[in-house]
């Protein structure tokens, strides 16, 4: 391998939040997902049980589509410095930029900020709405951990 060959990540969102992708709210909270009208109707409930009572208002998110190409986080969250919390719904770590391994449903704090990744929200609400609150309880709880809005 040449020392030249190495792999770029391209950076799609603007810092502003106005390429259509992001948007910014006024909280420290920002959640990212894949794109899909059924998932944000799920996600505004979760959020809305965690203290977000003007969720479109308050949490910043981050919607790339599944075709997107992979999407630096960390240059992302050096041009938002009020962002403190991320949760990341069915997007690996790797595809964001981010490389460090964590499990499902733990939140961790990693450079002063608190992830917590997450299987997508439409797995979610599909076990849950088939009888299976595993997943839901688990994310459930790891909101109230470090992800309630005080």
């Amino acid at each position: 391998m040449h020392y030249l060959d190495y792999e770029l990540i391209r950076q799609p969102i603007s810092p502003e939040g106005d390429d259509g992708l992001m948007k910014i709210g006024s909280s420290d909270l920002l959640v990212v997902y894949p794109a899909g009208d059924e998932r944000a109707v799920f996600l505004n409930a979760i959020l809305k049980a965690a203290g977000f009572d003007a969720v479109a208002e308050q949490v910043s998110t981050l919607c790339p589509a599944d075709e997107q190409a992979d999407i630096d986080l960390s240059a992302l969250l050096l041009c938002q410095p009020k962002i403190r919390r991320i949760m990341i719904f069915g997007i690996s770590g790797k595809r964001l930029g981010l490389h460090f391994l964590v499990s499902n449903y733990a939140p961790i704090v990693v450079n002063e900020k608190t992830y917590l990744f997450a299987d997508d929200l439409s797995v979610i609400q599909s076990e849950k709405a088939a009888g299976n609150a595993r997943k839901a309880g688990a994310l459930w709880q790891a909101v109230k951990a470090a992800f309630k809005n005080t």
